[in-house]
């Protein structure tokens, strides 16, 4: 089943926490969408009430890319330009509905590489996250 799956974990983990960081800089930042500034913006829903800097859906598939090349990578390097490919397509596609600038998809992705590098970081050789090691192993195992 999927949700067992530690890889579906190890994902979700990832998003929920993109979620959190994207919204917390959102409320420092505050800055105004797109398509409330320039009237000829019709996103086709919304837009969402909170602020666009930095994208959350930019955070949350860079974060899943990234999650995703250290659980594969290791056995399936060509993985890791398609895995990218999508981690800027998420973003892209915010900007073209305009949702948000070009800079927020690109904020998105230097606050996803910052949790990621926080997740694998060692401190006294041991993991700073410990639980995400562990859910990365067992990822690995799955592939």
């Amino acid at each position: 089943m999927l949700f067992r799956s530690m890889t579906f974990r190890v994902l979700h983990g990832a998003q929920r926490i993109a979620e959190y960081v994207a919204v917390w800089h959102k409320a420092v930042f505050k800055r105004v969408r797109p398509s409330r500034i320039d009237p000829y913006l019709r996103p086709p829903f919304g837009p969402p009430g909170h602020a666009a800097f930095p994208s959350g859906h930019a955070t949350a598939g860079w974060l899943i890319q990234l999650c995703l090349n250290e659980v594969v990578n290791t056995k399936r390097p060509e993985a890791t330009a398609a895995l990218s490919a999508l981690g800027r397509r998420v973003g892209r596609l915010r900007e073209i509905a305009g949702f948000h600038y070009p800079s927020d998809s690109v904020a998105g992705r230097q606050l996803a590489q910052r949790c990621f590098d926080w997740l694998i970081a060692k401190k006294q050789n041991k993991p700073v996250c410990p639980e995400f090691s562990r859910l990365v192993a067992a990822a690995k195992a799955e592939w």
